[in-house]
């Protein structure tokens, strides 16, 4: 992957190129283009230029957002759809477009129910998971809570190497 420095670098390259191929006295070019193809040419290299900053810029944007935790990501969403808002009021847009999620939304209508999701002492979201296996031609089961499908699925690797018998529990006491 391209660093920092190299993109910078790159563009700077581009950059430079984008205006005069020929440093001034240099014999290279004797000719002076009447086809237009050099001042495509710079014009192209000059866009790319800018492309290839964007996209440096949509990159590190990416990479802050996904070291954010899911309340902050939230927090930022929201902004972001209050000066969508906002942007659309000062065009004198009559109708303001909300932003929908169709992610979000998909998930309040395949939400568990209540008994099956609580949150952990940080406050992120744990689900209820359920997991079987046979012993003697008869199925067991039990459940988890887990962060989501691929922590559950980690959580039963991690019994099948280190899964230990503690005895018979003779009493339970209510939180």
């Amino acid at each position: 992957m391209a660093t920092d420095e190299d993109v910078a670098a790159l563009v700077e390259r581009l950059c430079a190129a984008e205006g005069d191929d020929h440093e001034r006295g240099c014999q290279g070019r004797e000719y002076a283009c009447t086809c237009g193809y050099d001042a495509g040419l710079y014009k192209a290299i000059g866009e790319a230029a800018a492309t290839i900053t964007r996209l440096a810029e949509e990159r590190a944007d990416a990479v802050r957002l996904s070291k954010l935790t899911w309340e902050e990501r939230q927090a930022w969403k929201a902004k972001a759809e209050a000066a969508e808002q906002a942007l659309a009021a000062l065009r004198g847009d009559d109708t303001v477009t909300d932003i929908v999620d169709l992610h979000a939304e998909r998930n309040k209508r395949e939400a568990p129910d209540t008994d099956c999701q609580r949150k952990d002492e940080f406050g992120r979201p744990l689900y209820l998971f359920a997991f079987h296996w046979f012993r003697d031609g008869h199925q067991y089961g039990n459940t988890l809570w887990a962060y989501s499908a691929e922590d559950a699925q980690a959580h039963i690797e991690a019994m099948r190497g280190s899964l230990a018998y503690d005895g018979q529990i003779f009493g339970m006491v209510p939180a």
